[in-house]
């Protein structure tokens, strides 16, 4: 090997912001010649390549100085900028697939690795809020448990990218309703991602859900097996871009195709918009006033805090719960409790989704082969009976406990409902 090069390895120029123009010559006394070819290994072009792109990198891309990059990549809120050019600095740094790990990996190794949780919540889903706390729970412990640094993010994708672009995360894990677009956006950094609720398989990205279809199966089965036919629906507005097709949540596909099957799909029983206790009595109470003399006599709501606005509506209006309608709630957060009858819930086990995606998304970090190809974790949702549905003991698999019973699944057999509906 030519100790020429070895010696100019240890130099530094590999160090940020080190190094000569392309195009120079050495003129160190005693190491080569003006007019020696530099070992390509030593040049800083290579280096680059090498080591991945730096802040001058991001600098040359975005027209602007390496120190006006540092700052606001580390959030300097003293330094002035303009907003146009923040956002030059933060695009050219995303572009190139910059992130502060390529500048330090010899102190990386001496760090704790870091995650970022990244949770999108707005005003008008605060179900997402409650829900994504119990989730964010278990995967924080789990892996502050395998030594993991955690870092929260919340907002949508562009606040995500800009606040994880200079900063030193070894992974992403999303919670929440993320777009195809937003989760390619976050996907620009180069780093291990994974998803929570969200289904991103199409994006390339692991994800771990709960089973929608599966539980709105569930839900339909109890209403009908008590001879509810007329069933409404409260859901979000909320629709996937898969591949330029929208695609409605999982939950209305669901509903619509099962019931469609069996003659009983009414269009006009399905209500949508945001995730909040005030928007889901918003729904319940525009149901009761199109339909007063075919109101449906059971709903589906797709989060608790709708199910609870609808049984707010619904006493305002006199009517009886379950008697008159019935509810079945999604989520099964502790709210279903402190509602008079307690809410009938397909309750998700948060705590081992929280888990699984932790786990998962070590392995992503690590590397282990099985990773390589994404993958989907749908965990089972229970059926938990209480007071806003009618009930019986022939449906329950054992004992009352707590206040709640697990139903036993219904399955269609050759397109016929078990009890002939």
């Amino acid at each position: 090997m030519d100790e020429r090069a070895d010696q100019n390895d240890g130099t530094g120029l590999g160090g940020e912001g080190i190094g000569a123009p392309d195009g120079a010559t050495d003129s160190t006394p005693g190491q080569r010649t003006p007019n020696a070819a530099a070992p390509p290994a030593s040049t800083p072009r290579a280096q680059s390549s090498r080591r991945g792109p730096t802040i001058r990198d991001v600098a040359r891309a975005a027209d602007v100085s390496a120190a006006t990059v540092s700052r606001v990549l580390n959030n300097d809120e003293t330094l002035s900028v303009t907003p146009a050019t923040r956002a030059k600095i933060l695009a050219a740094a995303e572009r190139l697939g910059y992130h502060k790990n390529h500048q330090t990996r010899e102190r990386r190794s001496h760090r704790a690795k870091r995650i970022a949780i990244v949770e999108k919540l707005t005003e008008v889903y605060e179900s997402e809020e409650m829900f994504s706390y119990y989730i964010r729970s278990s995967l924080s412990t789990e892996l502050t448990r395998m030594g993991y640094d955690v870092l929260r993010i919340q907002g949508d994708a562009d606040n995500a990218t800009r606040k994880t672009v200079g900063t030193e995360v070894d992974g992403i894990a999303v919670i929440g309703l993320f777009t195809a677009n937003e989760i390619e956006r976050m996907k620009r950094g180069s780093r291990p991602i994974i998803a929570i609720y969200s289904d991103t398989l199409l994006q390339q990205c692991t994800c771990v859900t709960p089973d929608f279809e599966s539980a709105a199966i569930q839900a339909l089965d109890h209403f009908l097996t008590h001879g509810l036919k007329r069933i409404g629906l409260l859901c979000t507005d909320v629709q996937f871009a898969r591949r330029n097709m929208l695609f409605d949540d999982p939950f209305l596909r669901t509903f619509r195709d099962y019931l469609s099957q069996l003659g009983l799909y009414v269009p006009g029983y399905v209500y949508r918009g945001g995730l909040s206790t005030e928007l889901g009595f918003g729904m319940m109470r525009t149901a009761i006033r199109e339909h007063p003399d075919d109101l449906p006599q059971a709903f589906l709501c797709c989060a608790d805090v709708l199910a609870v606005g609808a049984l707010q509506a619904l006493h305002e209006a006199g009517l009886r719960v379950p008697e008159d309608v019935s509810l079945i709630s999604f989520q099964g957060t502790p709210v279903v409790r402190q509602t008079f009858p307690q809410l009938t819930s397909l309750t998700v086990d948060t705590t081992a989704m929280g888990v699984a995606a932790a786990r998962l998304l070590d392995a992503v970090v690590r590397r282990e082969p099985t990773t390589e190809v994404p993958c989907k974790v749908a965990f089972k949702t229970k059926l938990e009976l209480r007071g806003t549905t009618l009930n019986d003991e022939e449906s329950a698999t054992g004992p009352v406990d707590n206040g709640f019973r697990v139903m036993r699944p219904y399955r269609l057999v050759n397109g016929i409902h078990p009890r002939g509906i």
